[in-house]
C-alpha cells in the first residue's frame, strides 16, 4: 500500500495527509485504530501488524528528506557573539517507531524543542520526553502517543507553548479514571470480576475487527478475572456504522448480540441494510420486533449515550479500551493487554 501526500512549501501535511500519519503510527501499535477526530475516511492496512512501506512524499520532485538522513543538532551558540551557527535539520529517524519523516524540517525542529521541554510521562522516568523517545527500550505507549499528539498539533499550526499545554492535558487525561454507564451494555464475563475492560468500537472500523482476537485471547487466558463490555462508537465517516450499531442492539434485545457482533464484523466490508436483515434471519431473530427496534428511539438514544461516554473520556480513535476506568495506552496486542490486566489484578 502506498500513500502520497500533497504538500506546500509552508506545511508538509494537509489534514488528510496527517490522517495518513496516524494510520502509519497505528501500524506500529501506538495509535492503532480509526481516527475519530476527523470525518474523513482513512486508508487502513489489511492487517495492522503487516509491514507497510512509509508513505511517499512528493513536492514536484522527490523530497530530499526521504532520500538521506540528516544528523540531529540543536541550536549552537554564536561563533563570534553576533552570528549564530545555522541549525542543522533534525533527522527524520530521530525517534524509532514514530513517523517523524512526515513533518517538514521546520516542524521537526519544533518537535525536538517541545520533546526536550516536556518531562517523559513513562512510569518512574526522570528524563525529558526526548530522551525517552530516542530508544525503543525506553519508549512507553504514553510517551509515543504524546509525541504523536504533539506532531498533530504542530501540523495544525499551534505555537510551541500551546503544543506543550495540549500535551500536558493529553498526559493528564491518560492518568484519569473514568466511570461509564454500563446499564444494558452487552458484556462477556462476570460483572463482579476484579478487572473491567470497556471497549468503544465501530463495526466498520477494520482495527476494531482485528481487536476481536485480542479480546478473545485475554478472556481465554484470564478467565473469571475479567469482564468485557462493548460500547458503540460509530464514526461519521462510516456510512453503515450507525445502522450496524442499531442492529447489534436490536439483536441484543433478543439475546443475540454476540452472534450479530460476529456477523457484522465478519462482513464489515459489505454491510448494507439488506445484509443486516439477512443476518437477523440467519440468527432466527423475530423479524417484526427486529425491524421495529432498528428504528427505536430508545436504541438510538443508547448509541448516542455510548458516544457521549466515549467523548467525555477523550476517545479519539476506535477501538479504544479502558481497564478499570483508565485508558489502555500499551500496544494493542494480546500480550500487552494481558500484562495490563494482570497488573490491574494486583
Amino acid at each position: 500500500m502506498n500513500w502520497t501526500t500533497s504538500v506546500t512549501p509552508k506545511s508538509l501535511l494537509t489534514r488528510r495527509g496527517f490522517q495518513h500519519l496516524i494510520v502509519l503510527a497505528s501500524i506500529l501499535g501506538f495509535i492503532w485504530g480509526c481516527d475519530a477526530t476527523n470525518q474523513t475516511a482513512v486508508a487502513s492496512p489489511t492487517d495492522p501488524k503487516t509491514e507497510t512501506p512509509a508513505p511517499s512524499v512528493k513536492n514536484g520532485s522527490e523530497n530530499a528528506d526521504t532520500q538521506k538522513k540528516v544528523p540531529e543538532q540543536t541550536n549552537s551558540s554564536p561563533t563570534n557573539g553576533t552570528e549564530p551557527v545555522q541549525e542543522k535539520e533534525v533527522s527524520p529517524d530521530i525517534y524509532p517507531n514514530l513517523p517523524v519523516k512526515l513533518l517538514n524540517p521546520e516542524q521537526r525542529s519544533a518537535l525536538l524543542r517541545v520533546t526536550k521541554a516536556q518531562l517523559c510521562p513513562c512510569p518512574n522516568a526522570t528524563t525529558s520526553m526526548h530522551q525517552c523517545l530516542q530508544k525503543k527500550e525506553t519508549q512507553c505507549g504514553l510517551a509515543a502517543q504524546s509525541a504523536l499528539e504533539a506532531m498533530r498539533r504542530i501540523n495544525d499550526g499551534l505555537n510551541e507553548r500551546d503544543v506543550l499545554d495540549e500535551m500536558g492535558k493529553f498526559i493528564e487525561g491518560a492518568y484519569k479514571k473514568y466511570t461509564f454507564n454500563l446499564e444494558n451494555t452487552p458484556y462477556i464475563g462476570d460483572p463482579k470480576a476484579p478487572v473491567v475492560i470497556v471497549e468503544f468500537a465501530d463495526f466498520e472500523c477494520p482495527f476494531c475487527n482485528f481487536a476481536r482476537s485480542i479480546i478473545k485471547d485475554v478472556l481465554k487466558s484470564q478467565g473469571d478475572q475479567v469482564v468485557f463490555y462493548f460500547k458503540q462508537y460509530p464514526l461519521p465517516m462510516h456510512a453503515m456504522a450507525t445502522p450496524a450499531a442499531m442492529a447489534s442492539l436490536a439483536a441484543h434485545k433478543q439475546g443475540k448480540f454476540w452472534p450479530m457482533y460476529d456477523l457484522l464484523f465478519d462482513n464489515q466490508k459489505d454491510l448494507t441494510d439488506a445484509k443486516i436483515l439477512e443476518f437477523a434471519q440467519m440468527l432466527n431473530i423475530n423479524m417484526e420486533r427486529f425491524k421495529a427496534d432498528l428504528k427505536s428511539p430508545e436504541l438510538a438514544a443508547q448509541v448516542a449515550a455510548d458516544r457521549t461516554d466515549g467523548e467525555n473520556a477523550s476517545v479519539d480513535s476506535t477501538p479504544s479500551f479502558f481497564i478499570n476506568g483508565r485508558k489502555f495506552l500499551g500496544e494493542k496486542t494480546s500480550a500487552d493487554m494481558t500484562r495490563a490486566v494482570k497488573n490491574a489484578i494486583k
